[in-house]
């Protein structure tokens, strides 16, 4: 079978845990590859939120204001305190 995302998972999977039991893998793919075979499904290398997150996170710990973290991190006003809601940075 051709090398493919859910390949490279499996082999991951027992990379992390060698002593995974094999048959617990195969089922894995198994159901992997019905849910999904045939679906182009795109897989993003790093959420963009998730460096925004992470950049206000900072500013905020270092005790920059508000309105100068959201400018340092490209975020709006109301999309820097919703980051802060939903992740509870502050």
């Amino acid at each position: 079978m051709a090398r493919d995302i859910v390949t490279a998972f499996c082999e991951a999977l027992l990379a992390e845990q060698p002593g995974a039991p094999s048959d617990l893998v195969r089922r894995i793919e198994v159901r992997l590859r019905n849910e999904w075979g045939g679906d182009r499904v795109y897989v993003p290398k790093d959420s963009p939120t998730e460096g925004k997150v992470g950049r206000l996170a900072a500013a905020l710990a270092a005790g920059v204001p508000l309105k100068a973290a959201f400018d340092q991190c490209g975020v709006s006003r109301s999309a820097g305190y919703r980051l802060i809601l939903r992740r509870r940075l502050r």
